[in-house]
């Protein structure tokens, strides 16, 4: 008897870039899609650099990364995009799997806005950082090791 093969939707995500890929039997078979935060223009306004008191750039250990509040916002409101059309690609078609390759930020992001409809799909997430990879590459690293746990 011949399994069916399972279809899973495999997420490699960073905060700047997304790509969706059909996976049946542990092999990619297709991009489905491709986001990217520049195309999208995804981008919060930043500080100047020398700020404060005096004008000074930086203040030693303690002084705050002015960047790091704008770069947040803009990978939360990418993650938001990610999961509004991963969503879309859930209705539109039925998937046994949802495999979530993200950085850790981007993970948690991503997860931080999951409907309550993806309660019923198995999610498998995997903390990596690998957007840039080639099929083969993603393949050996993520779904052989997927395939034998």
């Amino acid at each position: 008897m011949t399994a069916n093969p399972t279809k899973k939707i495999l997420l490699i995500a960073d905060s700047k870039t997304a790509k969706f890929y059909l996976v049946e039997n542990f092999k990619i078979q297709s991009l489905i899609k491709e986001l990217s935060s520049e195309e999208l223009k995804i981008h919060h306004a930043r500080q100047e650099k020398k700020t404060g008191r005096f004008d000074k750039s930086g203040l030693g250990s303690r002084f705050l990364d002015t960047h790091s509040e704008a770069k947040d916002l803009d990978r939360k409101d990418f993650c938001k995009i990610i999961v509004h059309d991963l969503s879309r690609l859930l209705d539109e078609t039925k998937y046994d799997q949802l495999i979530l390759v993200c950085a850790p930020k981007t993970l948690g992001d991503i997860r931080s806005n999951f409907p309550a409809k993806f309660k019923d799909i198995h999610i498998t997430e995997v903390v990596k950082e690998i957007t840039h990879a080639d099929i083969s590459q993603i393949e050996k690293e993520v779904l052989y090791k997927l395939k034998f746990k």
